[in-house]
């Protein structure tokens, strides 16, 4: 692999150690959680915002 490919490589690699994923299948859970925590945000979103009041209104 050239440098300039590598170290974005590298960085990423880092990153995801420092989280504590090591493993594919921990990836893969970790993206899974935060997929799951992106559709019930959603999904709240759209049950409570009826209830909001906004203030441009």
């Amino acid at each position: 692999m050239s440098d300039t490919v590598q170290a974005p490589v590298i960085k990423i690699a880092t990153a995801w150690a420092a989280v504590g994923v090591t493993s594919w299948s921990e990836a893969a859970a970790a993206l899974a959680a935060v997929y799951t925590s992106i559709l019930i945000g959603e999904w709240l979103w759209r049950k409570l915002r009826p209830f909001v009041k906004h203030p441009l209104e």
